[in-house]
Formats: C-alpha cells, structure tokens, sequence
C-alpha cells in the first residue's frame, strides 16, 4: 500500500507540473497528504519533483506557481485529516514521529559479502551491490541503455524519452543519497521499495533506445523491419529466462541472484548473501508439523513467526513459550 500512495502521487504531481489545472492540484495535494501519513520516504517526493524541474523542467518552473501553492496547502490539510493521531497535539506528536524517524536504530545483523555486520556497521554501498545482484542481467543492460536518452544522444531526438529518462535518474539518484546517509540499514532492498518503479521506469526507456537504435543503424543488408523483429525477439527471451529462472526456484524466488553474481560465486550463495526470508521457512515448518506432530501436542513458535504459523499450522499455539513451560512433561512440545 505504501508504494501504490507513493507512486500514485509522484504521478498526480508530475501531472500538474506538465499539464497544470487547480483540481489537478488539489487532488495532488490530497495523495500527497495521504502519502505523507503512509511512508516516511514520501517527505522527499517534493525533493524528487523539484530536483527534476530543476534538471529537466527549469523552463516551466515559474510558470505554475499558483498550482504548486494549492498542491502544498491542500497536502498540509489532507496530512493533517488523514493522520487522527495527531489531532489532540499536531505539534508534540509531530516532533515525536520525527524524532522517532530520526533516532531509529536496527538490531539485526546482516551477512554482506560473507561478513556479517550489525545495522549501523554494514558499508555505504549496501543497498547499491544489493540491488545489482538482485536484478536479472537484461534489465541492468536495458537500465544502462537509458543512459541514451538521460544524456540526449543525438540520434535519440525524442525529448519525452528524455524527460521520462531525467525523471527517473533524478528519482533513484535522490532516493539512493537518502539510504546512503542513513545511519542504519538491514535485511535486503524489501525496505527501500519506492526506487524500483523509477528503475521501471528507466528499464522502459532503455528499450525504446533499443528500438530507436535498431531502427537507425543496421546493416546494409539487413532490413529496418529485420532489424526490429530481431529486437523484439532479443527482449521477449530476455524476458522469457527471467521467467525460467524464477519458475526453476519456484517457491524460493527470494533466493533470485543474477547470472552474473552466480558465476563469481563458486560455493553456496548463502555464505555471502541472505538468500531466504523467515516466513518460507515458518510456512514448511507448519506444514512438517500438521504431518508428524502428535495429536496433544503444544506448540511454541516464536512471537514474530505466530501470524505465519497461525495460517498454515493445524493446532492452537501457546500463548506463553518461558522456559517452565517445557517443564510439565505431560504433553509433548
């Protein structure tokens, strides 16, 4: 949910930057309030915005002033209506939830490139390495095919390719500094969401340069339509082993790294990465029980792992795991 508000409101609001209109504003306003009371990352949506006006949109920055003042003005109200918490102190509980944001510390530790480091110890690039292992190798390919438009090639004269290209370099770029400084980080990219619509976005148009390119240089024996039904068979099996891979592993698609990080690791991948999040491993855990536990059995989960196995296992969990209750020996545990 909290991707769906952020992405729908970067929409609405590069809508009112391109196309203007007082109720675009004000329904711009309304998602970013909601986006606001939704994911702490959102507060940099206006940062995002500004930051690709300045870089791509300078010429209509001044032009639209009136809609940027309702935008904010309504985003203020709406954070203010969509968040009831705040209600009986907006300004306390509103220094306390940054405070909160601000002083938050992660207790996990996390294996990265075999070592293990706790939240405030793991390198500056970890989300950066993380999400380049995690990516199939086409679409790192397709990424850096963007680069075409971002830097306006000149055979690439499509300037909507190269906003859309500046808006997406300038919504990762920002997003990236953010993880870098801040003071904790853990467990995989599953945290850091919002930046994969905008590497969707820049994926998209690396392969519109492709078939700009395709359609501007072939050889002389080899026809435009040649050329781009070659192109079209080239993405479709990039995709096609994307779609084999995940169905190979299937249902550990957590465990997904790309082919090239496969074929530097020369042993187990779970010695350098976390390849498997917990609540596979509850789910099979669950269902072995259903088949072998005994009919008077106790069950004793630990406490994050209760939703899970309240789903999938047959049997009433014990409220209470201390060690006296393994004690009584009347009923297996």
């Amino acid at each position: 949910i909290a991707l769906f508000v952020f992405v729908i409101t970067l929409y609405m609001i590069v809508n009112v930057v391109l196309k203007g209109g007082i109720l675009r504003s004000i329904g711009a306003g309304c998602m970013l309030g909601l986006a606001l009371t939704t994911t702490t990352l959102s507060v940099f949506i206006p940062l995002i915005v500004l930051a690709w006006m300045l870089f791509a949109m300078r010429g209509i920055l001044a032009e639209r002033v009136k809609e940027y003042c309702i935008l904010f003005i309504f985003g203020g109200i709406f954070f203010f209506l969509f968040w009831p918490w705040l209600w009986d102190a907006p300004v306390a509980k509103l220094f306390e939830a940054v405070e909160h944001v601000i002083s938050f510390k992660v207790s996990f530790k996390t294996l990265y490139f075999g070592t293990i480091y706790t939240g405030e110890t793991i390198p500056w690039h970890y989300f950066i390495m993380t999400f380049i292992i995690v990516t199939p190798v086409a679409c790192l390919f397709y990424f850096l095919s963007s680069l075409v438009s971002f830097f306006g090639i000149s055979f690439n004269e499509n300037k909507k390719l190269k906003i859309l290209a500046s808006l997406g370099f300038v919504w990762t770029g920002c997003l990236i500094v953010v993880e870098v400084c801040v003071p904790s980080h853990y467990d995989g990219v599953r945290h850091f969401l919002p930046v994969i619509p905008a590497f969707c976005v820049l994926v998209a148009v690396g392969i519109e340069n492709i078939f700009v390119i395709a359609s501007k240089f072939h050889p002389k024996r080899l026809s435009r339509k040649t050329a781009l039904v070659l192109v079209y068979v080239f993405i479709g099996l990039s995709y096609f082993q994307i779609v084999l891979s995940l169905t190979t592993i299937h249902p550990y698609q957590n465990a997904y790294l790309n082919g090239i990080t496969n074929y530097f690791i020369k042993d187990n991948a779970e010695d350098y990465f976390e390849t498997e999040y917990w609540g596979q491993t509850y789910m099979e855990g669950a269902l072995w029980l259903n088949q072998n536990m005994e009919d008077n059995a106790t069950v004793c989960v630990p406490k994050q792992a209760v939703f899970v196995m309240n789903y999938y296992l047959n049997k009433e969990i014990s409220p209470a795991c201390s060690p006296k209750i393994f004690y009584d020996t009347s009923r297996p545990k």
